[in-house]
């Protein structure tokens, strides 16, 4: 998505590599539908263990795993400054 959205010069771009004007379909806009289809898979194979139950660990869990991931984003956008 960093050569979609920063190609460099908007002069040279490769057709495929830029978001449809408003009718159609190129691959870049079939990025991030695929990406939450994948997520959704792998979320459902990661509780799968667990029998699709929600219990208090599993929820300490997803709330940990949150905060760390939440915790590091920050980190990294405070770390130039």
């Amino acid at each position: 998505m960093i050569l979609v959205n920063t190609p460099g010069s908007w002069a040279y771009v490769y057709p495929p590599l830029r978001h449809a004007k408003w009718h159609g379909c190129t691959p870049t806009d079939l990025v991030f539908p695929f990406f939450l289809v994948i997520v959704g898979v792998s979320a459902w194979f990661s509780f799968k263990k667990y029998n699709t139950e929600l219990s208090k660990t599993t929820l300490l869990k997803i709330l940990k795993r949150a905060l760390i991931i939440f915790l590091l984003g920050l980190m990294l956008n405070l770390y130039p400054y």
